[in-house]
């Protein structure tokens, strides 16, 4: 998902040094290292929201009502944002 994402390679590139522990150690394993602690953490959490995602739409197909109730909820949501930018 990240990977065609130019934000994301901007980040490795400007970021991504910084975080290396130990300059006289091989920066190509260092590299690896935290690369590969990037792709777990990421994937534990796209994995999470996915399943959260799915256990929201299975309630929300069970239970007609809520969503009625979600989306009057998201339309307070927007007019009160919109009152707080108008209002100085």
């Amino acid at each position: 998902m990240n990977l065609l994402n130019p934000k994301v390679m901007i980040f490795f590139l400007a970021f991504f040094p910084g975080f290396l522990w130990d300059p006289s150690e091989g920066t190509v394993s260092q590299f690896y290292i935290l690369g590969i602690t990037f792709m777990l953490v990421t994937f534990l959490t796209f994995s999470g929201v996915a399943l959260l995602a799915g256990s929201i739409s299975n309630y929300l197909l069970k239970h007609k009502k809520v969503g009625f109730y979600l989306k009057w909820l998201q339309i307070v949501v927007f007019v009160g944002i919109a009152v707080f930018i108008l209002i100085p």
